[in-house]
């Protein structure tokens, strides 16, 4: 058992480390305290560590960053025994005793050398792998936290490497709906179906548009910032839409590329269509002028859909809020995690990454918005698509 002294004395390196760096994500100080005060109670009171093969360390089938992460750090900082998993085992888990945890972290140390240079260092890889089950990407993921001779020295090449080890958990606790399908609008119907989630809308959107008939109150001229604004001959229409998505997300090996049309849902019950104009998968170059105020439009037969960010959503709910799902069940989010904008870089090829979310406190796969190509999702779904109907 390791003694007060060290404790006291590690902790306050580690909130500095962990909190500080040049450029971290502007989080707010709210949040940051809060974070700062977790960690420092967690490593005083008694520190914890890690999990093997995956980094699922207590195997409750999700890594997270308060326990399985803080497993790790205690174990590579030399808590041992009870000090090692008090208060850091989920509620679900399956490898609970401090041998137990110690015998799957030693056997998997290979595992842990996260910056690739063939060292395992509480300071370097347990800072980066809590840091990213956090949500953090970018510069804030890996400023100060590189070893020396580090192989693995980019947020991509970083977030790369740990995303393959990650139990990411998307799932509903009592196999019922997950809470997340609780913030679609009213107008937009949800269901379980033999293990299938079945969202049905009309595709209608919920805010004003140039695209409704001038007669129509729902109709707004456009007064948005693009200049070049051009409004296309399609006029909004009502659809009956199907999106069937799986109820528990897991990743498809194959990453089955999108199509043109649908390839999820709005939280508001728009169809998400993929970074690509019909009919030839075309760059949305010309297209994109013909967005409306809150950046969505209708195709040839009234469809409404967003391609890129809706701002009528993030406006009203937040940048870093659940946008809606894509047919692979996975979660879309917006620009921001906990105010910081998302970077390119921290995204993998199907713009998505492994971390917490303001909704969750477990890491879990979802995709982000951004502003560049491909804005919403990438080189194929990550997840075993659903189905679309209409």
């Amino acid at each position: 058992m390791i003694n007060a002294g060290p404790a006291r004395t590690v902790a306050p390196r580690l909130t500095h480390i962990f909190f500080t760096w040049g450029t971290a994500p502007d989080m707010g100080r709210y949040r940051i305290r809060s974070l700062r005060s977790i960690l420092w109670l967690l490593l005083l009171v008694v520190v914890q560590l890690p999990h093997a093969a995956t980094f699922d360390i207590d195997n409750d089938g999700a890594t997270g960053a308060l326990t399985d992460g803080l497993l790790v750090l205690r174990h590579q900082f030399g808590f041992v025994g009870e000090a090692l998993v008090e208060g850091a085992l989920g509620s679900g888990a399956s490898r609970t005793s401090p041998e137990e945890i110690s015998t799957y972290l030693v056997n998997q140390s290979e595992l842990f050398n996260i910056d690739g240079n063939d060292t395992v260092d509480a300071l370097t890889d347990g800072l980066l792998l809590l840091r990213y089950l956090f949500g953090f990407s970018g510069e804030s993921l890996l400023a100060g936290v590189l070893g020396r001779e580090a192989t693995r020295t980019t947020s991509g090449a970083l977030g790369a490497y740990m995303v393959e080890h990650v139990s990411a958990s998307d799932t509903s606790d009592d196999g019922g709906l997950p809470s997340k399908y609780d913030k679609f609008d009213s107008g937009v119907t949800v269901a379980l179906e033999d293990g299938v989630v079945v969202v049905t809308s009309n595709g209608v959107p919920n805010h004003k548009s140039p695209y409704f008939v001038t007669s129509d109150d729902r109709y707004e001229a456009y007064d948005g910032n693009n200049q070049q604004f051009n409004l296309n001959p399609n006029r909004i229409n009502e659809f009956d839409m199907e999106f069937r998505v799986p109820v528990v997300p897991a990743e498809d090996p194959n990453h089955e590329p999108t199509p043109l049309g649908p390839i999820g849902v709005a939280v508001n019950g728009v169809a998400i269509y993929n970074q690509y104009a019909g009919p030839n998968n075309r760059p949305l170059t010309f297209e994109i002028n013909s967005f409306d105020q809150y950046n969505g439009h209708p195709q040839q037969s009234g469809m409404y859909h967003y391609h890129v960010e809706p701002l009528w959503i993030t406006t009203n709910r937040g940048r870093d809020a659940f946008l809606g799902v894509l047919l692979d069940g996975f979660s879309v989010y917006g620009p921001e995690d906990f105010g910081a904008e998302v970077e390119e870089d921290a995204l993998d090829e199907f713009h998505g990454h492994v971390g917490i979310t303001i909704d969750s406190t477990q890491a879990i796969y979802h995709y982000h918005v951004t502003d560049k190509d491909p804005y919403i999702n990438g080189s194929g779904f990550y997840g075993t698509s659903g189905t679309f109907a209409q």
